[in-house]
């Protein structure tokens, strides 16, 4: 029977996980909703923004859109805004941004159950 430890030492990392989103309220030129791809973020990139930054769910949406770039300048030209974030201010309702969050957020395990306990310790 192997030990906890050889166990651990034959898994491998996961591949990070992505996710497809769409945003019905932003039609694309095909009448289609724009898609957006998220990605999984690792626990440094998710301290970073919670230490660094007062609008967590804005820079949270920076890191997890994969595709496509909010930070391209092009685009950032064409909606006239300054910096990245303030893109996507323009861009997403205050909701969107949240639940664009939230899904990015649940992508590194948060808001859901990852953790099960094995015995009740309080039980005597």
């Amino acid at each position: 029977m192997a030990t906890t430890i050889e166990t651990l030492l034959a898994l491998s990392i996961p591949t990070p996980k992505t996710e497809t989103v769409c945003i019905p309220r932003l039609v694309m030129p095909d009448g289609q909703p724009l898609t957006l791809e998220l990605r999984q973020l690792t626990f440094n990139q998710v301290a970073d923004l919670r230490e660094r930054s007062k609008d967590f769910a804005i820079h949270a949406v920076l890191a997890g859109v994969k595709t496509p770039n909010l930070r391209d300048r092009t685009l950032r030209e064409h909606f006239d805004a300054e910096t990245p974030a303030e893109l996507v201010k323009k861009l997403f309702l205050p909701g969107e941004i949240e639940e664009l969050s939230t899904h990015i957020s649940t992508l590194a395990g948060y808001h859901r159950k990852t953790v099960e306990l094995v015995q009740d310790v309080q039980k005597n």
